[in-house]
């Protein structure tokens, strides 16, 4: 990758939104969507593929999907938990499929209700899914330096 070239993934529209405690509907969050995708960012990330009863500001995730007409070069992807939310992701017709497993035991019991391996077996087999039906991948390590419920996170756990 050249050194002088940065992308910008915006994440706005789902992690942004996630935990306000005005809860947009689709239309008002596809409106926004657009808006990123005329700013000409090359990648959103625009929804979560969560149980609403959990995560409420993220229901609709499949109409976010079926209702962005035009995406003018931007790279459209999604956060799935589990295989789960894959599967639904998928069938939305979700081209990019991005998981986050947390670097801590505590922050992934908070997160995705599993313990760090689990965590970390379910983001293999999401990926493996997600290539085998030939669709991107993204993987983030989230907390990879400080978690707020365990502290600083040491670089071994992450390497």
């Amino acid at each position: 990758m050249n050194s002088e070239f940065v992308y910008i993934n915006e994440v706005g529209p789902r992690d942004g939104l996630q935990n306000q405690k005005t809860i947009l509907d689709s239309e008002a969050r596809l409106e926004l969507i657009n808006y990123l995708i005329d700013a000409k960012l090359p990648g959103i990330e625009v929804a979560s593929f969560v149980n609403p009863k959990a995560v409420p500001a993220m229901e609709g995730a499949r109409e976010i999907i079926k209702g962005l007409v035009h995406t003018k070069g931007c790279e459209i992807s999604v956060l799935v938990p589990n295989m789960k939310g894959f599967e639904m992701a998928h069938e939305a017709g979700a081209e990019i499929i991005t998981v986050v497993p947390s670097a801590t035991e505590t922050m992934n019991q908070k997160n995705v209700n599993m313990g760090l391996e689990e965590t970390i077996e379910s983001s293999c087999n999401i990926i493996k899914s997600a290539k085998s039906s030939n669709l991107k991948t993204r993987a983030y390590v989230s907390v990879a330096w400080e978690c707020p419920y365990e502290g600083k996170v040491e670089g071994s756990t992450i390497l």
